[in-house]
């Protein structure tokens, strides 16, 4: 796997505001370092803009409020590496 440098998320949700936290491996059995949070109104806010490298992505999505939404999708916009 190559690495990849994330740098916007693009959350497709609906209801209230939210908290991403945004997951990085470099190998599959890596313990996942998670940087964040970044705050997401889906109200007023189109994106989360982040600097993430890992070979391996993942996601959290935490609301401290007990407010309802609903993720319908992510759009990650990253840049490929070299080889780690």
């Amino acid at each position: 796997a190559k690495l990849k440098v994330v740098r916007e998320v693009w959350p497709q949700m609906t209801g209230g505001a939210v908290q991403f936290y945004i997951g990085s491996q470099l190998e599959r059995d890596d313990l996942v370092l998670w940087t964040g949070p970044f705050d997401f109104d889906p109200a007023t806010q189109r994106k989360v803009n982040c600097l993430v490298n890992g070979k391996y992505i993942s996601y959290r999505v935490v609301s401290t409020t007990g407010v309802s939404w609903k993720l319908q999708g992510l759009i990650f916009t990253y840049n490929l590496g070299g080889n780690y």
